[in-house]
């Protein structure tokens, strides 16, 4: 009898090590689990913190909402790592994001994981300025419409790596914020707009370059021209 039951433990085990996929970060996009793996190329977009692995659903609502954000649909979630030598790399086993709903109280509105994937962070991709990749995950609904700033949910984020002693850390990312992001209403922006129009207007009168004037050429004497 037991000879069938390891034979189909087994299996299991085998099936799942084939099912499974190292992610190795690099220039490409790929999906690992519930989420979709790129490289950041939008490094200057503000960001959360997530380093205390437990946040309220309202602390990241006043964070969306104070730069601009009106619809979230999707939540960047970014994964940021001091630098390493060109020849280490940084293996992330497990990572798990948890959302508590609002209306059922225990139950979870979005619970989300690499499944039976992992990350590979290369150190040649590493630095110690930015963010080096960024896990994206479809919320299929509008976090700004579900939650408020008075949102008491809580937001969980837990993780497990191959090496305890690098500690990477978590941020979201807020897509919609940008160069304009700080605009909340049209008329700052055209009042932005308009200000930089005249400097411009200004500037260039001031420094373009005044016409040469040429003086006519004496007319000839007469006595010059008799022959």
């Amino acid at each position: 009898m037991r000879t069938p039951v390891l034979l189909a433990i087994a299996l299991i085990f085998v099936a799942s090590s084939v099912l499974a996929d190292e992610i190795v970060i690099d220039r490409s996009s790929k999906t690992a689990g519930d989420f979709f793996c790129s490289p950041l190329t939008n490094r200057a977009c503000p960001q959360f913190d997530l380093n205390s692995g437990v946040v309220s659903a309202g602390e990241l609502w006043t964070f969306f909402d104070a730069n601009g954000a009106k619809s979230i649909h999707q939540l960047s979630l970014c994964l940021d790592l001091d630098s390493m030598d060109d020849e280490a790399s940084f293996g992330l086993e497990a990572i798990e994001l948890k959302i508590e709903d609002p209306e059922l109280q225990g139950a979870l509105l979005t619970s989300v994981s690499l499944g039976n994937d992992w990350i590979t962070v290369p150190g040649y991709e590493t630095s110690a300025f930015a963010p080096e990749a960024k896990l994206a995950l479809e919320l299929n609904y509008d976090f700004m419409k579900r939650f408020s700033a008075d949102s008491e949910e809580k937001i969980f984020v837990t993780f497990q790596s191959k090496d305890e002693a690098i500690v990477p850390k978590f941020t979201v990312q807020s897509e919609s914020a940008g160069f304009f992001s700080g605009f909340k209403n049209s008329t700052m922006l055209i009042s932005f707009t308009v200000f930089w129009l005249v400097f411009f207007y200004l500037l260039a009168r001031l420094t373009k370059p005044s016409p040469e004037i040429v003086e006519p050429a004496p007319s000839p004497r007469g006595d010059q021209l008799a022959i």
